[in-house]
């Protein structure tokens, strides 16, 4: 984590400063927060690789998040994170208020997000449990 962080300038406390930890039931935080969880919402690869990765899941009695979650703890060498929200931004356990860390950007008559973290565009952002509010505002001024 540290070295992805390192290598796009990010400063690896940066979830102190975004995370709401106030609600355990849209998710868990560590002390400090640290943006580091694996989740299945978004995934990408070979295909082989990812059929290897979903092999138990016939048989998993929880969560596919939980077995995405074990898979990477067991595989670190074939699953990485995108701890910065490079790519793809989870806005989960976030603050929702004027400081959320993403906002809709406009230029040469497009727009796009970005991502307040590393000041740079994001493909993806994803809305899930306690976001799915900020997630819906952000479409509206993107389609605006």
């Amino acid at each position: 984590m540290s070295n992805f962080l390192s290598a796009v300038a990010v400063d690896p406390a940066f979830a102190t400063t975004y995370a709401d930890c106030t609600n355990t039931t849209v998710g868990y935080c560590t002390t400090p927060p640290k943006y580091q969880y694996a989740s299945s919402a978004f995934i990408m690869g070979p295909i082989g690789d990812i059929s290897d990765m979903f092999a138990d899941m016939y048989f998993w009695s929880d969560s596919e998040n939980r077995l995405v979650t074990e898979y990477f703890l067991h595989n670190p060498d074939k699953v990485a994170l995108d701890y910065a929200g490079v790519l793809v931004l989870s806005l989960n356990n976030m603050k929702l208020d004027a400081g959320i860390p993403v906002t809709v950007q406009s230029a040469s008559g497009t727009k796009s997000f970005l991502n307040a973290i590393t000041n740079s565009a994001v493909c993806f952002v994803h809305g899930s449990g306690n976001s799915f509010g900020a997630l819906k505002v952000l479409a509206q001024e993107l389609l605006a």
